[in-house]
């Protein structure tokens, strides 16, 4: 079986994610997912796309293949407390042996048993049975600690699919400009500029939710917009307030 080097996320309710068998959930992590290759204790991590971002090192001297999110160059591991942290989830090889078919509650249960081995800046993410979600996300999610949750089924394998469901976040903006669009979108809108200031002191953007009707008339009627309110969605407010990868929804009337 060829190595498996990132996982598929599908974003879903929670009413969904019960009705095809998840049975338990995690709080979901804004960092980099990362695989953690170790060959007697000298290490790799690598990104989704097979990056190699950083070496380092188990003093234990453990030879396996660790998940997790790497907490590095997100807003939210700038937070002290998360910063440079692995937050590990799953383990797909243990000195050598794979565990493809391994269940996901056993794969856990070994990650869990091989914890003491891993250097201290590797977190064990907590499992939550499906029947805590309002309580866990209310709490948790709701209130900006998290970005959203992952369900699971305890009973499957490595290659299963994962649901995700993030927080949706809305505000209001202002248009204040217009971006020209680039390939595709040349010659129409690619995004507006609005009332909000990034961290480098430049208008704020929002370039995404816009239909290829909607970028051609603001384009061309763009007097009509100047000034003009409207909400988006996102699924992360920033400490500087933006929205994460906010996108359109609506004019205010």
């Amino acid at each position: 079986m060829p190595l498996l080097t990132r996982q598929n996320y599908i974003d879903a309710s929670v009413d969904e994610a019960r009705r095809i068998g998840m049975d338990s959930f995690q709080l979901k992590y804004d960092g980099w997912w990362t695989r953690c290759e170790s060959v007697h204790g000298n290490a790799e991590m690598f990104s989704q796309t097979e990056r190699s971002f950083r070496s380092c090192s188990f003093p234990s001297g453990l030879s396996g293949r660790v998940i997790g999110e790497f907490m590095q160059g997100t807003q939210w591991s700038q937070n002290p407390e998360h910063l440079g942290k692995f937050y590990i989830f799953d383990i797909w090889n243990l000195s050598n042996v794979p565990l493809d078919s391994l269940r996901y509650r056993d794969r856990y249960t070994l990650l869990a048993s091989i914890k003491a081995d891993l250097p201290e800046w590797c977190v064990l993410v907590a499992n939550f049975p499906i029947d805590m979600f309002q309580t866990i996300w209310d709490s948790r999610v709701a209130t900006g600690e998290f970005e959203g949750v992952v369900f699971r089924n305890q009973n499957q394998p490595i290659q299963s699919q994962i649901l995700r469901l993030k927080r949706d976040i809305e505000d209001t903006y202002t248009c204040i400009g217009f971006v020209e669009g680039i390939g595709k979108h040349y010659g129409r809108l690619g995004a507006l500029l609005v009332d909000r200031k990034t961290e480098d002191g430049k208008p704020a953007t929002v370039g995404g939710g816009f239909s290829d009707d909607e970028r051609d008339y603001i384009w061309t009627h763009q007097s009509e917009f100047i000034g003009k309110k409207f909400d988006v969605v996102g699924k992360h407010r920033f400490e500087s307030g933006l929205l994460r990868h906010p996108n359109f929804i609506r004019w205010k009337v």
